[in-house]
């Protein structure tokens, strides 16, 4: 069985949003510098410019790269799940907003425009739901931070997913729509 983390974005609405105008230039993440094998992990698909829809998946293999120091030494276990903790869980979630604003921002979308954003994990996770949902809202707090505005709420909601696979750690589905 899988877990769904399903945060809620929504802008207040009477919240001034500026569309025309708005820089694209958005603050690196420190903690992340530009790797090819990054774009290894996002299926994308954007049509017309108006709509954006993103599949990442973090992989057993992927989770190895981002947390060498510790999971290098077990990349052959086939059971990788039960050896992150919530340290290697707190990198990858900021590697999966990173890479997420990134996509956002190289086609032009604002976090204000996502209609949804969904998180799917693996209950063999072992890391308590509560847990990884305060993982992904720091992340996207850090995120708001480095924008220097407050963008987005988070209400995470459970629910039943199927949208990850097996050896997937996390699956992150957004879907952006400009109006």
């Amino acid at each position: 069985a899988l877990v769904e983390v399903k945060p809620l974005l929504y802008n207040v609405d009477d919240a001034e949003t500026i569309t025309e105008g708005k820089s694209l230039t958005r603050m690196g993440n420190q903690s992340f510098q530009h790797e090819g094998w990054h774009d290894t992990c996002i299926n994308r698909c954007i049509v017309n410019g108006t709509i954006c829809a993103l599949v990442m998946s973090v992989t057993n293999e992927t989770a190895v790269r981002l947390c060498s120091e510790f999971l290098s030494a077990n990349r052959k276990s086939e059971d990788i799940q039960n050896l992150i903790s919530e340290r290697q869980m707190d990198r990858i979630s900021r590697f999966c907003v990173y890479l997420l604003d990134k996509i956002l921002a190289e086609n032009s979308f604002f976090w204000e425009e996502i209609v949804s954003l969904r998180v799917y994990y693996p209950v063999s996770l072992h890391i308590p739901l509560d847990a990884l949902s305060l993982l992904f809202k720091n992340a996207l707090e850090e995120l708001a931070e480095m924008h220097r505005q407050p963008i987005f709420n988070i209400i995470p909601v459970l629910g039943a997913g199927s949208s990850t696979t097996m050896d997937d750690l996390i699956t992150c589905e957004l879907f952006a729509q400009r109006t």
